[in-house]
């Protein structure tokens, strides 16, 4: 099943996706883990809280760019779902 990028959009804006790729991205910054809990936590709230109404402001305006955007959405996509399957495919056949 393929997710367009409007429908990608709304999963942010639902907070639930916006927490899940904030967490994505927060995990892959070294320095991240060495803070404190509660930064960590004050850090993850905000860059939710960015993540969510920055996909809000561009479904309610910026419908014509949500357009314009799709192809190039689902490229990216292909392209991330690729790359996430090699790694998962590298450290199955790895551990063999």
């Amino acid at each position: 099943m393929e997710m367009s990028f409007a429908e990608f959009l709304q999963w942010l804006i639902s907070g639930g996706g916006a927490v899940m790729a904030a967490s994505w991205i927060l995990e892959r910054i070294a320095a991240f883990g060495q803070l404190a809990s509660n930064v960590k936590q004050y850090i993850t709230f905000a860059l939710t809280a960015i993540i969510s109404l920055g996909a809000y402001a561009l479904v309610q305006f910026a419908p014509d760019f949500i357009a314009l955007a799709s192809p190039y959405f689902s490229i990216i996509a292909m392209v991330f779902v690729m790359i996430f399957l090699k790694d998962v495919f590298h450290r199955v056949t790895k551990n063999k």
